[in-house]
């Protein structure tokens, strides 16, 4: 289905993931009122986290490694239950990157690399 909806990184359009695991947090604030009696308010419905794995040539780690020093950038993607593209600033956390075994020769690369991170809506 992605690759009928591509996803776009600050209008760049981005290789299809290995994975692609999206979850939706109700953000909350827990309090305990003077008659002990918890009170929650809820400050925000359905933010966006997406874990991402991607296997990549050192060109597009490159562009990933980027995206991971900027503190934010807006994220385009296309939303099944909206059934439509859809726009959110995130950040991303947790960039990891690993070169794969004996792919350092490939000709056309600098080596083939998994890229994994995490994406959080602010």
């Amino acid at each position: 289905m992605l690759s009928e909806y591509p996803t776009f990184f600050d209008n760049t359009e981005i290789l299809n993931p290995t994975t692609w695991d999206e979850s939706f947090e109700n953000v909350k604030d827990l309090k305990t009122t003077e008659a002990g009696k918890d009170s929650i308010a809820y400050l925000r419905w359905g933010k966006l986290t997406v874990d991402a794995t991607y296997c990549v040539t050192s060109r597009w780690a490159k562009i990933f490694r980027g995206f991971s020093w900027k503190n934010q950038f807006t994220l385009k993607m296309y939303d099944v239950y909206e059934e439509d593209y859809t726009e959110v600033t995130v950040r991303m956390e947790d960039f990891k990157i690993s070169l794969m075994p004996k792919s350092e020769n490939i000709a056309v690369s600098n080596g083939i690399y998994e890229v994994s991170f995490k994406l959080v809506e602010f």
